[in-house]
């Protein structure tokens, strides 16, 4: 169990911008590490043919080979992207907003789905696909260095919670409540789970819930529902962190039940603010150019929150901030929301 520091997060003594330079460290060296595999396993390869072919068809494989190897580094170049859909009429001047893919159904969005686990009812909302800007622009203030704002195209719908996962709901699944807040009520976030604990979790209401399907979002997934199919808002559900969400400035220094503050235009209650929810992605540098269906590094230091808790100032609470911590960190700040997908 990690213990929490001043500033909210796990691992003693590493402040949170170490803590993100070292999970994009631990990401690089994995990369480097399955790269090596592959080029032990060719020069295996090599070495055997060498021993038991004929020179001459040695040497004829060992230039295909290397023709290959050259090959493999080269930049892949596939069809032209479509550029960049281009503001409506109806936006306001320098405004930044998502789009619905061209020739597809642009689907049911908004659309609310009643789920039911044990006894407890929770809501999901549809996200419809489509493509919109990530991260903030050069110029938002309190802006990090890991908010490098780039495309991201989602291709296909996925369902979203309404609200964070509800101590209540985590009880009827798990059978007991491991929220330091658990005075507050049944209807607050559940925290103090780790990553890990939020797996099994979902392994456990995919086998109670008919059709399963359950799972975390991604990093993606999440700001593109914050940001309501991609609007410019600094927070998810407009410009005023005091509406949308709670933080140090009005919390008092806890948890509040979820849907109590204002939801942003897609109907998504506390994704600012109240307790930072788990990703499916590992912590990482962001993508250059358009990013489809991201779904973050292979490997990594810590795995990705979102949003901001009851502790923070309003600058944690913005759609582009990004935090990760060990999966293995539980915290009184760290909860969850579901994700599934059809």
């Amino acid at each position: 169990m990690g213990v929490v520091t001043s500033s909210g997060r796990g691992q003693i003594g590493i402040s949170r911008e170490i803590r993100k330079k070292l999970n994009i460290v631990a990401g690089r060296a994995w990369s480097m590490t399955e790269e090596v595999k592959g080029m032990a396993a060719l020069a295996g390869v090599l070495m055997f043919l060498a021993l038991f072919l004929p020179v001459s068809v040695f040497n004829a494989l060992a230039s295909q080979a290397e023709v290959g190897l050259d090959l493999e580094w080269r930049p892949i170049e596939g069809p032209d992207e479509k550029p960049a859909p281009k503001p409506g009429d109806n936006e306001k001047p320098g405004e930044q907003r998502g789009s619905e893919p061209e020739g597809r159904p642009a689907g049911r969005p908004g659309e609310v789905k009643t789920f039911t686990a044990n006894g407890v009812s929770f809501k999901m909302i549809r996200m419809p696909a489509g493509e919109f800007p990530m991260g903030s622009s050069s110029g938002e203030p309190g802006r990090e260095n890991d908010e490098i704002q780039h495309r991201v195209r989602i291709t296909k719908d996925y369902w979203l919670g309404e609200t964070e996962v509800t101590q209540e709901l985590w009880k009827a699944v798990m059978g007991s409540n491991p929220s330091h807040f658990s005075k507050c009520g049944e209807d607050c976030p559940a925290e103090n789970v780790s990553w890990h604990d939020c797996v099994e979790f979902i392994n456990k209401i995919n086998g109670i819930v008919s059709g399963g399907g359950f799972r975390l979002p991604t990093e993606a997934e999440w700001e593109y529902a914050c940001r309501s199919k991609g609007r410019s808002e600094r927070y998810c559900g407009g410009n005023d962190p005091e509406a949308n969400g709670w933080f140090e400035k009005n919390s008092g220094g806890k948890t509040h039940p979820v849907k109590r503050k204002k939801p942003n235009a897609m109907g998504f209650y506390d994704m600012s603010g109240n307790v930072w929810e788990w990703c499916s992605d590992w912590y990482g540098e962001y993508p250059e150019g358009l990013a489809i269906d991201p779904k973050g590094p292979d490997a990594g230091g810590g795995k990705v929150n979102r949003g901001g808790a009851y502790h923070n100032g309003a600058g944690f609470l913005r759609a582009a901030n990004r935090d990760g911590d060990n999966p293995s960190v539980r915290s009184d700040r760290i909860g969850l929301r579901l994700a599934r997908t059809d």
